[in-house]
C-alpha cells in the first residue's frame, strides 16, 4: 500500500531519531497515529502528538495531546505509548505513555471525544502510590468490539525500586470505555 510521512516541519518527530508511529483505528474507519516528539524548535517539553485521517490518508490533521515529563536520563520511556481507538464511539481515542509528572515513570492516560481534535485531562492509570520509586513501563492499550478498553503495562511494584528490576505485568479495564477503570 501506499506510504504516508506523517510527521511536518510543524509536528516533527524532531531529536528523537526512533520515534514509532502506535496506531489504531476506530469503527468509523478514522486512523490515529501517535508518536513522540522533542522539537525544540517548536517546544521546550518533549510532546505527544497525533495524526489523524478520515479519508485514507489523503489528509492529515495533527494536535498536541499533551507535553510529556520525563527526566533526561529516562529519555529511553519516551519510545513507550499506545494509543487505542473506540469502536462503538466515532471520534473517541485514548492516549498512553510512560509520565514523570508524579515522581517516577507512570501510566498515564488522555481521551479525545472529537477526532482528536481537543484532548482531557490527564489520568493516572497505575494505582501504586505516587512517587515511591516504582517505575512502571511498556503500555499496551486496546479497546474490544463491545467498547471496553483494557491497558496493560509492565510494573515493578512486587520488586525494588529502580527500571531493572524484575517485574510483573498489570493491567486495568474499563468497561465504560474509558471514563473509568476497575482494580489493578
Amino acid at each position: 500500500g501506499p506510504l504516508y510521512q506523517i510527521d511536518t516541519d510543524t509536528y516533527s518527530s524532531g531529536l528523537i531519531m526512533k520515534s514509532y508511529g502506535a496506531i489504531a483505528a476506530g469503527g468509523d474507519g478514522t486512523i490515529y497515529v501517535t508518536y513522540i516528539s522533542y522539537d525544540t524548535t517548536a517546544s521546550p517539553f518533549i510532546r505527544m502528538y497525533c495524526a489523524v485521517t478520515s479519508d485514507a490518508g489523503r489528509t492529515w490533521r495533527h494536535s498536541v495531546v499533551s507535553n510529556v515529563w520525563l527526566l533526561p536520563n529516562e529519555f529511553g520511556y519516551a519510545q513507550g505509548y499506545s494509543v487505542a481507538a473506540d469502536p462503538l464511539r466515532n471520534g473517541h481515542a485514548a492516549v498512553f505513555w510512560i509520565d514523570e509528572r508524579y515522581g517516577d515513570g507512570d501510566i498515564v492516560m488522555k481521551e479525545t471525544y472529537d477526532y482528536g481534535n481537543t484532548w482531557g485531562p490527564i489520568v493516572r492509570i497505575n494505582s501504586d502510590p505516587a512517587d515511591n520509586g516504582i517505575e512502571q513501563d511498556l503500555v499496551w492499550a486496546q479497546y474490544s468490539a463491545e467498547g471496553k478498553l483494557a491497558v496493560a503495562w509492565r510494573d515493578r511494584r512486587l520488586s525494588v525500586p529502580g527500571a531493572s528490576a524484575p517485574f510483573d505485568i498489570y493491567a486495568r479495564v474499563s468497561t465504560d470505555g474509558g471514563g473509568s477503570f476497575g482494580p489493578d
